[in-house]
């Protein structure tokens, strides 16, 4: 009988699946599967985050692994708990929604994959053949069009936030994989 070592996660080369799945964890994953996951081959530090303190960007982008936060805010008249797991100087980071479901996952530095024949690093303009992109003004991001076709679950943050007609170069500093139907605020 062969034993299969686990796969320490991340995994910086895992295919960018637009609300779907990056960095070897899929949308939809229970808080507790994804933490027994990453916890087969490493340890994870956790801390509650009342509000964004004095250090805390610090401390996220000078970590050296897994740093699990837990929020707590105050919604329709009742608290609710949030949790994230954020991965060495923010790499990835896992957000769950108050289902505890993971719902986005967000690929920073380091990460090597591409999408539409760009990642992390890459000029956005620089798009492959089919596609097209287009900013969005309410995130102030990037979405991409497949042959003329939105894709969603899939956002590119660039270092300057603008459309490309006011800062034609920008570079993309994280890629967002998504599926906002299971960021259910309500708990419900």
């Amino acid at each position: 009988m062969t034993n299969i070592e686990p796969k320490p996660l991340p995994d910086l080369d895992a295919p960018l699946v637009p609300a779907k799945s990056a960095a070897g964890f899929t949308l939809g994953m229970a808080f507790s599967d994804v933490l027994t996951m990453i916890a087969l081959t490493q340890e994870v530090r956790f801390m509650k985050i009342p509000n964004i303190q004095e250090g805390y960007w610090e401390l996220m982008e000078s970590s050296t692994g897994w740093i699990g936060e837990i929020r707590l805010r105050h919604f329709q008249h009742k608290n609710q708990v949030y949790r994230s797991l954020a991965f060495k100087n923010l790499e990835i980071i896992l957000d769950f929604a108050v289902s505890d479901l993971l719902y986005k996952i967000t690929v920073g530095p380091g990460y090597r994959s591409k999408f539409g024949g760009i990642g992390i690093g890459d000029d956005v303009a620089g798009i492959g053949d089919g596609y097209t992109i287009e900013f969005n003004s309410i995130e102030d991001d990037f979405i991409i069009h497949k042959d003329g076709e939105w894709v969603p679950g899939l956002h590119f943050v660039t270092d300057c936030k603008q459309p490309l007609d006011l800062c034609p170069k920008q570079i993309v500093e994280s890629i967002s994989i998504h599926d906002v139907s299971l960021a259910d605020v309500t708990g419900k």
